[in-house]
């Protein structure tokens, strides 16, 4: 598709794509300063490899050559990511935007129908209107296992408090069977030594990496985080190599404070929750426990109950131990509650 309109300075081209399990939608869209966008007809790929390569095929035949193309597409679960390493590793520029703020984007252009079509038209635009944008990287691959891992270790605990359960209520039916009770001791047991050793892989992978069992030391330094809490929030966030402030941490974490004022009306304060869950769920075990042992945050905890539900007290802990995270980390300092307030 050739430009109707003059390619200068301000000229941006940006290919939409929205991801599915098995295909994807793509679109082109151009837009220069000044002039109406254009587009080109929405097309399908299959999500593979031959996939892939059809796709830069088209956008190079399509697109500009004296300009840069620019891909912009959704984090759906993980069926973006094969696409995005791919673009990635072409030196395409790549944006992986939330979708949250691709919501807002196709509420202000009054994009209201959902369609796979729509989507990936919509997104073409987003690429073209938003100029500052971050661009994606792929995160490093040690931490890639290691989220891979503590993900896992999660999902273990889960199933084997799911087993313990099931066994705790058969216990306390008439006449339990026996063959049923020894089936969940042994699915427990099955669970627990799964558990075990996805632990020593994850404690022999921080070992490979003096960066990661450095600032795993770091964050283990403040009470209330454990090895493996440590390691989750590092997996979890990359290292922090991509967080430049305490806003953009506290936001991709969904602990960011939303407001919700209007007219006369009680103002609301409440957390964005818009963010990693992972993150917010391996937090809120730590406050518990930091609540408890760690002088700094339970003298946080406590003054913050007086005039506030628990539950935000609870919230505003989990806030301050994953900010004191990221600060020890960027600082490379170990945790001293007289020094870091």
């Amino acid at each position: 598709m050739k430009s109707q309109f003059p390619t200068d300075r301000y000229f941006r081209q940006c290919v939409g794509i929205d991801v599915s399990k098995d295909k994807f939608t793509a679109c082109l869209c151009m837009l220069s300063w000044g002039c109406p966008a254009q587009f080109t007809d929405s097309i399908n790929f299959a999500n593979n490899k031959t996939g892939f390569n059809q796709l830069v095929k088209w956008a190079r035949k399509e697109s500009e050559k004296t300009h840069p193309i620019l891909f912009l597409m959704e984090p759906t679960g993980s069926y973006y990511e094969d696409l995005a390493y791919h673009l990635h590793k072409l030196s395409f520029t790549v944006y992986v935007v939330p979708s949250g703020r691709v919501h807002a984007f196709f509420k202000g252009e009054g994009i209201k129908t959902k369609t796979d079509a729509v989507d990936a038209h919509g997104l073409a635009l987003m690429g073209c209107c938003k100029p500052h944008m971050k661009t994606w990287s792929a995160p490093d691959p040690a931490y890639r296992e290691l989220r891979q891992l503590t993900r896992l270790s999660v999902q273990f605990k889960d199933i084997r408090t799911i087993l313990i359960n099931q066994k705790e209520a058969l216990s306390h039916q008439y006449n339990p069977s026996t063959l049923a009770v020894k089936q969940l001791n042994a699915l427990i047991k099955s669970v627990n030594l799964r558990i075990d050793k996805n632990q020593l892989l994850i404690e022999e992978l921080v070992g490979k990496s003096s960066e990661i069992k450095e600032k795993v030391d770091y964050l283990q330094s403040i009470k209330g985080l454990g090895f493996l809490t440590s390691v989750t929030i590092l997996a979890e966030t990359n290292g922090f190599r991509n967080i430049t402030n305490r806003k953009q941490l506290a936001s991709f974490a969904g602990l960011d404070v939303v407001a919700k004022d209007s007219g006369n009306s009680t103002p609301a304060r409440h957390i964005s929750k818009t963010g990693n869950t992972h993150l917010r769920r391996i937090l809120y075990l730590c406050s518990l426990s930091a609540a408890s042992y760690n002088p700094q945050m339970r003298a946080l905890y406590f003054r913050i109950s007086l005039c506030k539900p628990s539950r935000v007290a609870r919230v505003a802990v989990m806030r301050k131990l994953l900010l004191l995270a990221y600060t020890l980390c960027k600082k490379k300092e170990y945790y001293d509650p007289e020094k870091i307030k």
